[in-house]
């Protein structure tokens, strides 16, 4: 059966979001940790110390949708636009689209030539159109995981490339986090709010 998406689907939600190839490093280093908590023996506390590292990176990555180091990302959706709309993909800053496939109605996997298409950014986010005088595939299977894009997002391979609010934020909430264990209530917005509230995706 082909599916034609309809008109009024101009920006599809993506179904799924995976990391596929995870970053090299960390987004705050250990060092940039220890010298934010004063410590004087590291050594006893270093498995907490990371784990309070990758917990903060991973709830900003995820409340923010953002990928702070370079790694690759695989969206799943249901169909292409309609008419003149986009795939918004969800994690910022893209980089590059790496492939965009499709499963056709007779079930086969198919390229969508990147001659075809372009990509872009808007208020931050990825998206991805297609090119004038071409348009988007039609003969689509109807499955929630129809249409895949892979591509690469962050702000750089190193913790250097990560922007200092960023930083900041990721630093005050590991402090807090290693000061206060026992997960304490509170309504008030945080000073590490304040650093990350300029990369919140406001249409999510």
């Amino acid at each position: 059966m082909t599916y034609y998406p309809d008109t009024a689907n101009l920006y599809p939600n993506a179904t799924s979001v995976t990391v596929t190839t995870g970053p090299t490093t960390r987004a705050v280093t250990m060092a940039e940790a220890v010298q934010q908590l004063r410590l004087d023996d590291i050594d006893e506390q270093n498995p907490y110390v990371e784990l309070l590292i990758d917990g903060v990176i991973g709830d900003i990555e995820a409340t923010y949708d953002l990928a702070l180091i370079t790694q690759t990302i695989t969206e799943k959706f249901p169909c292409f636009p309609s008419g003149a709309g986009a795939l918004r993909l969800r994690k910022a800053p893209l980089l590059a689209i790496t492939s965009i496939s499709y499963i056709d109605s007779d079930g086969a996997t198919q390229t969508w030539s990147s001659s075809e298409y372009t990509s872009g950014t808007y208020n931050g986010r990825g998206f991805v159109v297609s090119k004038v005088d071409y348009e988007y595939p039609t003969d689509l299977v109807i499955r929630p995981d129809a249409v895949t894009v892979v591509y690469t997002a962050g702000f750089g391979a190193t913790p250097d490339t990560v922007p200092r609010p960023i930083k900041i934020g990721a630093l005050l909430m590991i402090a807090d986090l290693h000061a206060n264990p026992t997960n304490p209530v509170r309504n008030l917005p945080q000073l590490s709010e304040r650093f990350l509230q300029r990369y919140y995706p406001w249409g999510k």
